[in-house]
């Protein structure tokens, strides 16, 4: 099933395989957003974005994956044509207590 939602700001389209949108933030940003699940079961995923600043006229595209160890562990990281490479590991112990580390 697939669907189209449409706002002031954005454009979001939703399909069987992963979602994707266009939003436009304060009239200098241009973002486009694609996010497929790979393996439901793990909670695999993949995602990019790519980003226009009408200021700078500068682009910025951005990947990252998703994995999930197990039920309360997962694993996030995205790196950007820049260079910049973040990772998360979030473990939750209960409902709302949870553990992040984050390197950025």
């Amino acid at each position: 099933m697939s669907s189209i939602i449409v706002g002031l700001q954005c454009m979001g389209f939703c399909f069987a395989e992963g979602l994707g949108s266009i939003q436009k933030y304060k009239g200098s940003l241009l973002n486009a957003s694609h996010y497929h699940v790979v393996n439901l079961a793990t909670s695999t995923a993949v995602g990019a974005e790519v980003t226009h600043n009408f200021v700078t006229s500068e682009n910025t595209i951005t990947i990252g994956t998703q994995h999930s160890l197990d039920p309360l562990t997962t694993v996030k990281a995205r790196v950007n044509n820049f260079g910049q490479a973040n990772a998360l590991i979030q473990h939750e112990f209960f409902a709302d207590l949870g553990l992040v580390c984050y390197v950025n």
